[in-house]
């Protein structure tokens, strides 16, 4: 099968809370199914031992028994420019990223599977109909893109990329499009912009001990540039779900058991708790919320870009396709994972929102994906 793009159908309207600032029409969860679950003891996902996935020397993830004398094939070889001073998260690299083999997925939320709605919960319709999607192997960072990594970028002057860089490799028209160079900004600038939610944002102008915690402020075009620098490139909105659902409709990127504060960071504001800057966790801190492939964070913390536009029309059409992205222009961007505001139903990994490209949110994160 050939690659596929998918165009872009125009938005309806709507309401959901003000985190999103989009459309979201929801339906209730799917109460009264025989349906199980994925849980953690999938094969190929027991979240055991720190790693909280399967580890290797050869997965391109620098794990704490591994250096580069003992696995030179994992330490080091991540971000080209971003990872230069060796910056750490805890036990880890800031800068590990872990392989998502090829395979196919059913992208989206069944109706009575495994990742229905759960009958607690509401969801969106844009999440339907569930579709099969096949995806080629690539890497991924084990990691949100932290503020460190954040400050090397500028601390180059933060590059423009070049004309059609950061494509996904089956479709090379995804590429950077010199038309969004005006949407960079200089690097003095650009510090002094990241600072978009005062008591929020994670970026300080000078290092601090913000820099494990994930940039947050970025916009998606600056996100794209970022990873086009590093070496990488924004992933496809079926390779985050393929990492996030772990190719086997996981609900969320752990198995089926609901969220808790020990595998993800949601709902500051619950109980009427007033949110603040510490809600956002050091980047790889919950172990336990780890997916399939060993990356952390898909659910909570920040949102994260990626490259699709987004439609509140859902996945249309909902056809069997082959390294299919919507590239056809719209208005908005896709957004994944929920954030540290968010309720536990925004971090199902068939959970989806978009956001205008241009906005800066402390919502709003990212990682990259790197061609395997």
């Amino acid at each position: 099968m050939v690659p596929q793009s998918v165009g872009n159908p125009t938005r309806s309207a709507g309401i959901f809370r003000w985190l999103w600032g989009i459309g979201f029409v929801v339906v209730t969860g799917a109460c009264g199914s025989d349906a199980e679950h994925d849980s953690a003891n999938h094969q190929g996902g027991n979240h055991q031992g720190d790693s909280g996935g399967e580890s290797f020397c050869g997965d391109r993830a620098c794990d704490e028994d591994e250096d580069c004398d003992t696995c030179p094939s994992d330490c080091g070889l991540c971000g080209q420019n971003s990872c230069q001073q060796g910056l750490r998260c805890g036990k880890l690299s800031c800068c590990a990223v872990a392989a998502v083999p090829e395979g196919t997925l059913m992208r989206g939320r069944s109706l009575l599977g495994d990742d229905a709605c759960p009958c607690d919960l509401t969801c969106s319709k844009n999440e339907e109909q569930e579709h099969e999607v096949s995806v080629e192997p690539f890497w991924l960072d084990r990691l949100e893109v932290t503020v460190g990594r954040f400050r090397q970028y500028l601390r180059a002057g933060a590059p423009h990329p070049a004309p059609q860089s950061g494509a996904y490799p089956p479709l090379p028209e995804t590429g950077w499009d010199p038309s969004w160079d005006i949407h960079l900004l200089a690097a003095g600038t650009l510090s002094d912009e990241l600072a978009c939610h005062p008591g929020f944002h994670t970026w300080t102008a000078s290092p601090s001990d913000m820099e494990d915690r994930p940039i947050n402020c970025v916009t998606w075009y600056e996100a794209f540039a970022f990873c086009v620098w590093d070496g990488g490139r924004l992933p496809t909105e079926s390779e985050w779900e393929m990492a996030a659902s772990g190719g086997k409709n996981r609900l969320y990127p752990w198995g089926s058991e609901a969220p808790s504060p020990d595998r993800a960071v949601y709902d500051c504001m619950v109980g009427g708790v007033q949110c603040t800057l510490q809600d956002i966790v050091p980047v790889g801190s919950l172990s336990r919320g780890a997916g399939r492939f060993s990356h952390l964070d898909l659910a909570g913390n920040v949102l994260e870009w990626a490259f699709d536009w987004f439609t509140m029309q859902g996945y249309s059409p909902a056809l069997p396709c082959t390294s299919c992205v919507a590239h056809a222009q719209g208005t908005e961007r896709i957004v994944r994972g929920g954030s540290f505001a968010h309720t536990q139903t925004r971090l199902r990994a068939a959970a989806r929102g978009g956001q205008d490209p241009s906005k800066r949110s402390s919502y709003l994160g990212f990682r990259c994906a790197r061609d395997l």
